[in-house]
């Protein structure tokens, strides 16, 4: 850290000199972060990417992760800022309807998800971005990203509206959808169009007189499914289409290492539908805060035709809404029809990138511009030729285990 010392407790007034003389402090060990666990954990962290052990575990097992990279900045008068941050070998990439279409390489600090807690005076938000910028004029990293900003926030506006423009980037846009749970699952159904409601108890009954007592749901969270929750979890998800494109529960070290300390948190949730005993579809999240963080859902393709995917979803939707600790769904930012049909608030976000002025930050700067203009220029294109869905589709088939035709339950027309 750029100090020894203890910090001082959330309470102690931060130190003294003129309005602008903030100071930063850094931790760049585990050990050093650690050392700020009771004050980090004192903070009102709604994110669990900004959660300590979420942080020190993605920190231990990313092989991309150099270090933490962690500030505490401090400005007279006010109480201390926390960011969440890792020093990351990172690559910027180019992507349209899911294929990458380029991409390059550097250094990078990236902030975790709503990983700047605290900032709530616009001389906090100045010193945050001013303590990004040392970091960066230092030399630490060629760039720093800021990911998932909601464009309609304070800090966007800040992010967005500071520097020349030749050392920032807003990455695309993305929906983002989420919904307000009320307590219970028929208070859910109530606020829903009498069509919609009709809708769903015709769909939840179709499947139910088509498989009966065959039909069953289980939560796999529960102690007593502790053994076969990752086997059957990984039954389903390695025939889906999610498995193809790097995003199902269980892809990679830092995934299986996210998913068993949720486990051990008791923040893990996952619903597994069976048929005659066989799992046949899953989805899954976080709960954290209040919040339920959805993951990439798996079903068995060869089920699509009984759209047991959107049944799994129902039950899981019904469980979140009479769980009173649960008072949010976050359904993430991948597009899918599920999420519009079920979500009632769409927010756009976006990666802010704050670039260091030395060739190779502004190397990343220029290569993503270029991209970044070409894509908007092909996927125009795209749309007006109508066949957008069509592109969308074909990358989700291609991306399925052997190929099969069958797509993923996230789809408006399958599951």
């Amino acid at each position: 850290m750029s100090s020894t010392k203890s910090p001082p407790s959330l309470d102690s007034r931060a130190r003294g000199g003129p309005a602008s003389g903030h100071t930063v402090e850094v931790a760049r060990t585990e050990e050093e972060v650690e050392a700020w666990r009771p004050w980090w954990e004192s903070m009102p962290v709604t994110d669990v990417d900004a959660n300590i052990d979420y942080f020190l575990t993605v920190v231990r097992t990313d092989p991309t992760v150099v270090r933490p990279h962690v500030m505490r900045v401090d400005v007279p008068g006010e109480a201390p800022v926390l960011v969440v941050a890792r020093l990351v070998k990172q690559r910027f990439r180019v992507k349209l309807s899911g294929a990458r279409l380029g991409s390059v390489g550097a250094p990078a600090l990236v902030v975790a998800f709503e990983g700047v807690i605290g900032a709530t005076s616009e001389t906090q938000r100045a010193a945050v971005s001013s303590a990004i910028h040392e970091a960066l004029a230092a030399r630490e990293a060629d760039v720093a990203v800021f990911q998932k900003t909601n464009r309609a926030s304070t800090w966007f506006a800040h992010l967005t509206g500071r520097g020349p423009a030749m050392l920032r980037l807003v990455r695309p846009p993305e929906s983002s959808w989420t919904s307000e749970l009320p307590d219970s699952w028929e208070q859910l159904l109530a606020a829903r169009t009498s069509k919609s409601r009709r809708q769903i108890r015709f769909d939840d009954n179709k499947l139910r007189r088509v498989y009966g007592d065959r039909l069953e749901l289980r939560r796999l969270d529960r102690p007593e499914y502790a053994e076969i929750m990752l086997p059957h979890v990984r039954t389903v998800a390695s025939a889906s289409y999610q498995r193809g494109l790097g995003v199902s529960m269980l892809d990679g070290d830092v995934q299986g290492a996210l998913i068993d300390l949720a486990r051990e948190k008791g923040w893990l949730r996952v619903w597994m539908l069976y048929i005659d005993g066989e799992p046949v579809a899953f989805w899954w999240g976080i709960t954290y805060a209040g919040v339920l963080a959805i993951g990439s859902p798996g079903y068995l393709p060869s089920y699509s035709k009984d759209r047991v995917g959107y049944f799994t979803l129902r039950r899981m939707l019904e469980d979140a809404a009479d769980d009173p600790d649960t008072r949010r769904i976050d359904y993430g930012t991948r597009d899918a029809d599920y999420k519009e049909r079920f979500g009632d608030l769409r927010s756009e976000v976006s990666d802010v990138l704050v670039f260091a002025k030395r060739p190779r930050g502004l190397a990343v700067h220029a290569f993503l511009r270029s991209q970044e203009r070409a894509v908007a220029i092909g996927r125009a294109a795209v749309t007006r030729a109508g066949r957008a869905d069509d592109i969308r589709k074909w990358w989700r088939d291609r991306n399925l285990p052997g190929r099969s035709s069958a797509t993923a339950d996230a789809t408006p027309t399958d599951g």
